[in-house]
């Protein structure tokens, strides 16, 4: 068995190819973690994006690197340094450079419909984007819509 990354509202676990459980030294609270390309990102509760290359420990990437709350964390493991954040209202951020600055991509505001996603139901809460996939050449982005009697 393969080292395995385990996030927790509280900290991050490292469960051993010995089955053993360990907690890691300096690690912060986890809402997403991802592996790219050399190093495990992970967003905490709060919003901040941390870094752990090889043996190094946790490092601070960017205390928040957008306004928006965070629903998704993804990286390119094609592209060094390529991170994706998916956050709520529904919109995705990218980074080129390992997560110390971020763009967002506008256009998906301009998707028909956009100004109606809503989820959960009334009381409307803003869209948000749940999962980044990325594939092949393409970025896919799921995003939870609750749609009224049929209308997108």
């Amino acid at each position: 068995m393969s080292e395995l990354l385990i996030g927790t509202q509280s900290s991050v676990f490292l469960l051993g190819h010995d089955g053993n459980l360990r907690q890691e030294e300096g690690a912060p609270s986890v809402a997403f973690l991802t592996r790219a390309h050399e190093a495990i990102m992970v967003v905490t509760q709060e919003g901040a994006l941390w870094r752990r290359t090889g043996e190094e420990g946790w490092q601070l990437v960017h205390e928040h690197p957008v306004a928006e709350d965070v629903w998704a964390l993804a990286a390119d493991a094609r592209v060094p340094g390529r991170l994706y954040l998916g956050v709520s209202p529904a919109l995705l951020y990218w980074s080129d450079d390992g997560g110390a600055n971020w763009r967002a991509c506008a256009a998906i505001r301009r998707i028909p419909g956009y100004e109606r996603w809503t989820f959960p139901p009334p009381p409307h809460i803003p869209p948000s984007a749940r999962c980044i996939s990325v594939w092949r050449r393409a970025v896919s982005i799921a995003v939870r819509i609750k749609a009224r009697r049929g209308k997108a």
